[in-house]
């Protein structure tokens, strides 16, 4: 670890005439805070390429592609990825050029919305590709309070409101030292190749250390339920428990309860549900752990008519499991997958530099790979069937399912029982908003409910009421209405508008007559919006 806080890997690796250099920074869509849900961390991600102050747009490339070399990169929920892999004699050029791209970025304006048009398409794709929109619902369903619930990319909405003064400001305050690691494999000396970073990196000087806040998904306490319709003629589903992270004691057993239920041809689920009774065309399960708390995940493809069954035969094996455990030849064939996988992703020298510097930037420890097999391998028939019982609960549990247009789904005989009655709409609008909507003719009334994530459960004895202050003073007065004005309004429409704060909410509840709905929404749009938050008001009861 150098002065300004950069970290460092070299492993001498065969084959020996080509070398593989990884960076991993601690930048990605999880961590992104007042651009979250932008997409930042991928849109930068790809304007590291577009020019430095010394090198033109696709010149980096170009120049990779002379060395005989080549250059990938990625942005995940916690990290973005540079991974170069160059003949060994050119390992000082290709670290160059990679710092180079890493404090010079110059986000010229025209490549800058050059960019944003492709990144754009991007977006398109994933609407129109049925497993990027199944994950994206899955997401958008299961967390509500978690970053992770935003794609990687970003809501179209929130990405076209970046500036390229964003990107700068991003860039600025996440590519830095102390924020980084770099791995360097193959055909090297380890002290030359240390000593060609260090010389490189030396005037990469550190700003103030910062701390990333850990964002807390609220503990899920009854089952949620999303569906979308698609121009597709099979349908999709998609079952999520929340899960570990990836520095838990129960990992190992969740990875292997993940294998044995739904890894290869004779798990119980491809088993049951695709060979026995031929109720699906594709079915698997797997576990994600980042490195805050992932998902418990089993997706499965099948005909629309069969969704309500194979949901509870899922649950059926996963009951199973539950009750009576698994067979030894189950955990031992899923150890060997493991080790097998471990083998396996290993066998680049681009694999084994992204393996060494994800552990290291995520856990802290570059052989985690190393104990994560060996703690595989240690996983007991006891751990599997108190994880299942631990994780796998239907009040844990998210369902989601992308449907034909055309068909109505959630039969009456859903496995499990929908905590969104059947005339309760839900949509989630591209910035992420969701929307519940319920229809009752009894009266001609609307009553609107705005909750925000709040309330005693996020309060410390330094905040103490602060949810109940902040709801109240929302009602206080906005940038074109004082607050005799909203008063005044409403009342004079026969309505009421009254704040609330809870253990886990805060908002505003408004009622008035039918009719009056559009005028609803733009006092609300106002209040959420614009509210000043008069000074004067603060010290009034």
């Amino acid at each position: 670890v150098l002065e300004n806080g950069l970290t460092i890997l070299a492993k001498d690796s065969l084959p020996r005439d080509l070398a593989a250099i990884d960076i991993k920074i601690k930048a990605g869509s999880g961590l992104e805070g007042e651009y979250a849900g932008s997409g930042i961390s991928h849109f930068v991600e790809h304007m590291v390429f577009k020019g430095t102050k010394t090198r033109a747009a696709g010149a980096i490339e170009k120049e990779i592609k002379s060395y005989g070399g080549f250059i990938n990169a990625a942005a995940s929920h916690d990290l973005t990825s540079f991974t170069v892999t160059v003949p060994s004699e050119h390992l000082k050029e290709a670290i160059s050029l990679l710092k180079d791209m890493l404090l010079n970025a110059t986000f010229e304006k025209k490549e800058f919305e050059k960019e944003r048009e492709v990144i754009l398409k991007e977006m398109k794709l994933n609407r129109d590709e049925p497993n990027a929109r199944l994950s994206k619902l899955l997401y958008d369903t299961a967390y509500i309070g978690h970053p992770y619930r935003y794609p990687v990319i970003g809501y179209e909405q929130a990405f076209r409101a970046l500036k390229r003064e964003d990107l700068i400001k991003y860039y600025n305050k996440m590519y830095v030292p102390n924020r980084i690691v770099i791995a360097v494999v193959g055909g090297i000396d380890k002290v030359d190749a240390i000593a060609a970073i260090e010389k490189e990196f030396e005037s990469f000087k550190p700003p103030n250390y910062m701390i990333d806040l850990q964002a807390v998904e609220p503990m899920q306490i009854s089952a949620r339920r999303s569906e979308e319709g698609m121009a597709i003629s099979l349908s999709y589903l998609a079952m999520g428990f929340h899960s570990t992270r990836l520095l838990d004691k129960d990992l190992f057993a969740m990875d292997v309860l993940s294998m044995i239920l739904g890894r290869g041809d004779n798990s119980r689920l491809n088993t049951v549900l695709f060979k026995e009774k031929e109720m699906v065309h594709s079915i698997s399960s797997w576990n994600y752990t980042p490195k805050d708390p992932g998902l418990f995940v089993i997706t499965a493809s099948l005909d629309k008519e069969n969704l309500g069954s194979v949901e509870k035969a899922v649950l059926d094996e996963v009951d199973k499991l539950k009750n009576e455990g698994a067979k030894d030849d189950e955990i031992e064939a899923a150890k060997r997958m493991v080790l097998s996988d471990y083998i396996f992703s290993r066998q680049t020298l681009e694999e084994e530099a992204s393996d060494i510097s994800a552990n290291e930037v995520l856990t802290g420890d570059y052989a985690f790979s190393r104990r994560y097999v060996d703690g595989v391998q240690s996983v007991s028939k006891e751990d599997l069937k108190r994880v299942a019982n631990k994780i796998l609960r239907n009040d844990n549990l998210t369902v989601v399912r992308l449907v034909p247009a055309s068909f109505i789904a959630y039969e009456p005989k859903a496995a499990v029982a929908s905590t969104i009655e059947p005339t309760i709409k839900k949509e989630i609008l591209p910035n992420g908003l969701r929307i519940l909507v319920r229809e009752d003719r009894k009266t001609p009334t609307i009553s609107i409910s705005v909750a925000m994530l709040g309330g005693l459960s996020v309060e410390d004895k330094h905040t103490n009421g602060i949810s109940n202050l902040t709801a109240r003073m929302l009602l206080k007065g906005t940038g074109i209405r004082k607050e005799s004005d909203i008063e005044g309004a409403l009342e004079n429409r026969g309505g009421a508008i009254a704040p609330f704060s809870g253990f886990n909410s805060f908002g505003v509840n408004l009622t008035l007559l039918k009719p009056d709905l559009d005028f609803a929404l733009d006092i609300l749009k106002d209040i959420l919006r614009d509210s000043t938050f008069p000074q004067d008001e603060l010290g009034k009861p």
